[in-house]
């Protein structure tokens, strides 16, 4: 079960890598070059990386714990239990990504 779980959270990974890609390429022709469209093609694929991201977080919820990240502690390799790591816990940043593509300016 963890292995095939670890498989689909690694593709989905991979597709919100893709989707996510694809969005910045579109945001930044329209933050280069106006055209409405394109911003709306950073928006479409940034909510399709915010889909496989879910996606991520359906899988692991279940079977992953919040678990301590050494690199979210700066440069203490102190435990810090009020700094933990998983998908679901930074969802609120992946989301994010929408709301600068809507508020993007043309010409920055």
């Amino acid at each position: 079960m963890y292995e095939v779980a670890d498989v689909k959270t690694w593709a989905n990974l991979g597709l919100h890598l893709a989707s996510k890609l694809e969005g910045a390429v579109a945001l930044q022709t329209f933050r280069q070059t106006g055209g409405e469209e394109k911003r709306e093609e950073a928006i479409k694929h940034l909510e399709k990386a915010l889909g496989y991201w879910d996606r991520v977080i359906e899988i692991t919820r279940p079977i992953y714990r919040d678990m301590p990240l050494t690199h979210y502690n700066g440069s203490s390799y102190d435990r810090n239990d009020n700094n933990l790591f998983h998908w679901a816990l930074i969802r609120p940043e992946v989301a994010n990504d929408i709301e600068l593509a809507r508020k993007a300016v043309a010409g920055e």
